[in-house]
């Protein structure tokens, strides 16, 4: 059986213990065979699921979901030009600089609504040949701008609370991209909250891009690893590409294995999730000195504010700690929990107990 935590973790669903399930397949595999010599035939079937559950016609194992994203930028952008991001994306902030360093594309961020972009939004900002449809017409002609040759969504939106994008909003995006003749690509490394919390299927969401990054070790539970998802071609030169950035592996087996599970049984968890998201952020709405904003709590993510000025986000996350409960910090007195499936209604009430006894010391 998985090892019981010391804690309650409840910082982010990145730190998810793999299942029993998973545990066990790994404990009764037999030969295991080398996936750069293209034999591993559980990461071929991994792989074959994934671009299937995503409307592509391929995918790609990678060892994190760092390396997926910057596939997608590698494969779907043009060195100089630029990539519309939304200003908080991950892919922009929290990849230690990638999209320039490594990708050598020219981010455009463009503030949008909960993470969630808009034509109107990315239209003013979209740079495009003369010989593509007219989206603005005073750049069409200038020597002097780089072109923009990649869009990229993130759904959920993890800077915003996990925020979901809908089928809709995606397809209006990669309208816009296709007309001009760039590229759309999905940070989806929590799709799947996605697709439950609309209760649609997940290829809905994915299918209209041009590629997909897809997490695996987030919430599915699986112990390691990411799909890159997209056309046979462009899969096919991600694969070359990984193997240049150190990210093939000759022996994925168990990381497959876990990770078919992980595609198969895990998303039906997300249900449950959401649903304890749901109640935590109830529960913390009745502490006195705690704002949070229920409308924000749309898949396992709970974002909440401490008002309380005798605290600080150290200190706070400090004392919580003291008491073995571990909570994620999301700017000054600002706070980020989120659900997975070793959080049940037990954990969430040892937790709201906590911190509701925390905040009524008296000075």
């Amino acid at each position: 059986m998985p090892a019981e935590a010391p804690f309650i973790e409840l910082r982010t669903d990145a730190f998810t213990q793999p299942t029993e399930e998973m545990i066990d397949v790994v404990r009764s595999m037999g030969y295991v065979y080398s996936d750069l010599a293209r034999e591993c035939p559980l990461t071929d079937e991994l792989e074959a699921l994934g671009a299937e559950m995503m409307g592509m016609e391929a995918s790609i194992l990678c060892p994190s979901g760092t390396l997926s994203n910057l596939l997608g930028l590698l494969t779907l952008g043009r060195p100089g030009s630029e990539v519309i991001v939304e200003t908080d994306a991950h892919i922009y902030n929290r990849e230690r600089g990638g999209i320039s360093a490594i990708a050598q594309l020219v981010p455009r961020p463009v503030r949008g609504r909960n993470g969630v972009l808009t034509p109107e939004d990315i239209q003013p900002y979209v740079r495009h040949d003369p010989q593509a449809r007219v989206v603005n017409p005073k750049w069409q002609w200038s020597i002097l701008i780089s072109r923009t040759s990649l869009i990229c969504l993130e759904n959920p939106h993890n800077g915003s609370g996990n925020m979901v994008w809908n089928a809709q909003q995606t397809r209006a995006i990669c309208d816009v991209a296709h007309a001009v003749g760039a590229s759309v690509f999905i940070d989806g490394a929590r799709i799947f909250n996605s697709a439950i919390a609309l209760n649609v299927p997940v290829r809905d969401l994915a299918s209209p891009a041009d590629g997909v990054a897809v997490g695996l070790a987030k919430g599915l539970a699986a112990p390691v690893g990411s799909l890159f998802c997209g056309s046979r071609e462009i899969v096919e030169h991600a694969r070359s590409l990984r193997q240049m950035l150190g990210g093939s592996m000759h022996r994925p087996a168990w990381l497959s294995a876990a990770g078919i599970i992980a595609l198969k049984n895990m998303p039906k968890q997300f249900h449950v999730d959401h649903r304890n998201a749901r109640l935590l952020a109830e529960q913390l709405a009745t502490i006195p000195g705690v704002k949070v904003d229920l409308e924000q709590v749309q898949t396992n993510t709970v974002l909440f504010e401490v008002t309380d000025t005798r605290w600080t986000t150290e200190t706070l996350v400090a004392a919580l700690a003291e008491r073995k409960l571990r909570i994620g910090s999301r700017g000054e007195r600002l706070f980020r929990v989120m659900t997975h499936h070793a959080i049940g209604e037990a954990q969430i009430g040892i937790f709201i107990d906590e911190l509701r006894a925390l905040l009524g010391r008296k000075p």
